[in-house]
C-alpha cells in the first residue's frame, strides 16, 4: 500500500526536484526503500532495534551495538535486513534524554545530513496526531474505500489548514487569552 502511495506522488514530483523521504517504522521495508531510491529520492527512516545489519560479511542485530546515553554509532555501507539491502548508512543516537537509542537507516552518504533531516520529521507529528488522534479522528472513520478516505483526508487537511491560519492570525493580532476580548 505504501508503494502504491509513493508511486501516486511521484506522478506529481519533477524528475529534478530533490526529494527527501522520511518514515516511521512502518516506513522502512526494503521493497518500499528500493522504489524511494529508483526514483532518485533520499531516505531516512527509523528502525527497529532488531533489525539485522551486515558489516563486512557478520549479521547482527541493532539492538548488540555497544551504545550509551549521549553516544552515536554511525555504520557507512552495511547491508540493511536479512535480505541484504544497501549498502546503506545505519545510524543509532541516544540522546541521554530517552530511555532508549534512536536507529536510522539512510542512503544519504553523512551523518549529520541524515540526522538533520530525520528531524524535521518531528514538525509535521502535530499534523499527523490531529489527523489521528487528537483532532480529526480519522482513524475511527472506518472508511475502506480510498476514494472516500481521499475525499475525507483532503476536507480534514484543508480544515487543518484553516485553523493554522486563524491560529498564526489570532497570535498576530495579539488575540491571546488574557486580552480583552472582543478585540476593538
Amino acid at each position: 500500500m505504501h508503494e502504491h502511495l509513493v508511486r501516486q506522488v511521484a506522478a506529481f514530483v519533477p524528475p529534478e526536484r530533490p526529494v527527501i523521504f522520511l518514515g516511521d517504522g512502518e516506513f522502512n521495508g526494503t521493497d518500499l526503500l528500493a522504489l524511494v531510491q529508483r526514483l532518485g529520492w533520499s531516505f531516512v527512516c527509523r528502525i527497529s532495534k532488531n533489525t539485522l545489519v551486515c558489516e563486512q560479511g557478520k549479521s547482527f542485530p541493532l539492538s548488540e551495538l555497544p551504545i550509551e546515553p549521549g553516544d552515536t554509532v554511525e555504520m557507512a555501507d552495511v547491508l540493511f535486513t536479512g535480505q541484504g539491502f544497501g549498502p546503506v548508512l545505519v545510524i543509532a543516537l541516544w540522546n541521554p534524554r530517552y530511555d532508549s537509542p534512536l536507529y536510522l537507516v539512510s542512503n544519504l552518504e553523512l551523518l549529520e545530513e541524515a540526522c538533520f533531516f530525520y528531524r524535521k520529521r518531528f514538525s509535521i507529528e502535530t499534523f499527523f496526531s490531529d489527523q489521528k488522534s487528537r483532532g480529526f479522528y480519522v482513524c475511527h472513520s472506518h472508511l475502506s474505500d480510498p476514494m472516500r478516505l481521499q475525499r475525507l483526508l483532503l476536507a480534514t487537511c484543508l480544515a487543518y489548514l484553516w485553523m493554522v491560519c486563524l491560529g498564526a492570525r489570532v497570535v498576530r493580532r495579539g488575540w491571546l487569552l488574557g486580552a480583552s476580548w472582543p478585540p476593538l
